[in-house]
C-alpha cells in the first residue's frame, strides 16, 4: 500500500478486506443472448478513509485464476493469458 501524505491533525482509517467475506464478481454478455455471472475467489486489499476524501483510496488484488463461473460448461476450452 502506497503512503499517503497527510496534513498534522487528520486522520486516517484504513480497513483491510476479510478474504473470507469479499467477493469480487463479474457478468458478460455470452453470444449476445444471455448473461453469465462469475467470481473471484482469491481477493485482498484494504480501503483507507481520509478526513480529506481525495487522499482516500482503495487497493485491491485479484488472482485471475481463482476465477469460479456460475455455469462452468460456458468457459470449456477458455484459458486466460498469463502475463
Amino acid at each position: 500500500m502506497q503512503s499517503k501524505k497527510v496534513t498534522e491533525g487528520e486522520k486516517l482509517i484504513a480497513w483491510q478486506l476479510d478474504p473470507n467475506h469479499t467477493e469480487v464478481g463479474f457478468e458478460v454478455r455470452h453470444m449476445m443472448v444471455s448473461k453469465v455471472r462469475g467470481r473471484f475467489g482469491d481477493v485482498e486489499g484494504a480501503i483507507t478513509f481520509a478526513d480529506d476524501p481525495a487522499q482516500s483510496s482503495v487497493e485491491v488484488t485479484i488472482a485471475v485464476g481463482s476465477d469460479w463461473p456460475l455455469h462452468p460448461s460456458v468457459f470449456d476450452g477458455v484459458t486466460v493469458a498469463s502475463t
